[in-house]
């Protein structure tokens, strides 16, 4: 899944190239809406970078990155954020902590910042199964007053002690605890409980019902899904193109449609329609195809060219 998330994760260069207009609708900053353009904020980051420790990708650096700079979400985020976002979070903590670099906990807050939509809760990953899906989790956001995340909060009550991050200006400079360290639960936080009468009498609608062994042994075989997946993987190294990625990714009767469909399919034949990690990978494939598929079409065009133009995305 990890080629799936990469791919799905290039879309996310056009969600954060139309966000480039500072929101002050808020009052309440640290708990409602960040006030940053994620879109100066990805080119300020990007600008201080210089050397391969201030990325957090371990198998590439600098100079992967200056020469292939539509991989440095795609790779940062698909191949990492979305697999571990603690293992990649202590990454950035560590080198912190080291003075080897600031910049690694600045783009790990931006990721988080990617997948909060300026709320004041986001999403991290982690959890891999044996079929190769991560669990998303949700953290808990608190801003500065310039709109930077200046505290994250972890699921569970022990073990995971919230990350206080100190800054001089836009700069990173340090955590509150330098021994800072987080242990999470060891089973994914629960889904919330069905609230209708109709969703707790229906099987397909409760995790307690879900058929996991058989849902797994489904998917595995070329009979179930992963020939499906297979394929898609295949279609998305194949790609010439972003537009021919973004058809894999988003049509249903592309390759990586099929896969989608095969998964939620199984899932629902099993009882695990609202198991969170099975139907993750899913999300992840799909995160970008809403957000794209509402824009204009001279919006794209627009965004395509690298062409800022707010009335054509308005």
């Amino acid at each position: 899944m990890t080629v799936v998330g990469h791919e799905a994760a290039h879309q996310f260069d056009r969600i954060i190239k139309a966000d480039n207009i500072v929101s002050n609708e808020s009052n309440d900053k640290q708990q409602q809406q960040s006030s940053l353009s994620m879109d100066s904020e990805y080119d300020r980051i990007r600008a201080a970078c210089s050397k391969d420790e201030d990325w957090l990708r371990s198998s590439v650096g600098d100079a992967f990155f200056a020469e292939s700079p539509q991989e440095v979400i795609a790779s940062q985020v698909g191949n990492q954020y979305m697999r571990s976002s603690m293992n990649q979070l202590r990454l950035a903590v560590s080198r912190l902590n080291t003075g080897v670099s600031s910049l690694p906990m600045s783009w790990f807050l931006f990721f988080v910042e990617l997948f909060s939509a300026g709320k004041a809760t986001s999403v991290m990953y982690g959890y891999d199964t044996d079929v190769g899906m991560t669990t998303p989790y949700e953290v808990s956001i608190i801003r500065n007053d310039d709109g930077r995340i200046s505290k994250l909060g972890f699921p569970g009550e022990e073990g995971c002690s919230d990350l206080v991050v100190r800054y001089e200006g836009a700069k990173i400079v340090g955590l509150v605890d330098s021994s800072w360290d987080c242990i999470l639960p060891s089973a994914p936080p629960p889904t919330k409980a069905p609230t209708s009468a109709k969703a707790q009498t229906t099987p397909n609608n409760s995790d307690q019902q879900c058929d996991y062994t058989g849902y797994a042994a489904v998917v595995a075989t070329s009979a179930g899904c992963s020939t499906k997946r297979q394929l898609c993987q295949a279609a998305l190294g194949e790609a010439a193109d972003i537009e021919t990625r973004q058809q894999i990714l988003c049509q249903a009767d592309k390759p990586c449609g099929n896969f989608a469909a095969c998964v939620e399919e199984v899932a629902r034949s099993k009882g695990c329609s609202s198991h969170l990690s099975i139907l993750a990978g899913v999300k992840n494939l799909r995160a970008g195809c809403a957000t794209l598929s509402s824009m204009s079409a001279q919006c794209m065009l627009k965004m395509s060219s690298e062409i800022s133009d707010q009335e054509a995305c308005n």
